[in-house]
């Protein structure tokens, strides 16, 4: 069964030991021998808008889906 990891680095300095020590996560992840499908996203490169409050994600008609069309889609 293939794990699903989702990779966050928020640091906004290139290189960044944040960057540094999550790519040693995800190696010692590997050396496992277990089979991973890593998602790596940088927050800071993305356009993400604030949340408005306007609670249509908790309609009945699109349950948990934003109405704001954003990169925040791909998590």
């Amino acid at each position: 069964m293939k794990r699903v990891v989702l990779a966050i680095s928020g640091s906004l300095r290139k290189p960044s030991f944040t960057e540094k020590m999550l790519d040693l996560c995800l190696e010692g992840m590997a050396s496992t021998g277990e089979e991973f499908e890593v998602h790596k996203f940088y927050p800071h490169k993305m356009k993400i808008g604030p949340c408005t409050s306007c609670w249509s994600c908790w309609g009945k008609k699109n349950p948990g889906v934003c109405v704001q069309k954003d990169d925040l889609a791909e998590f």
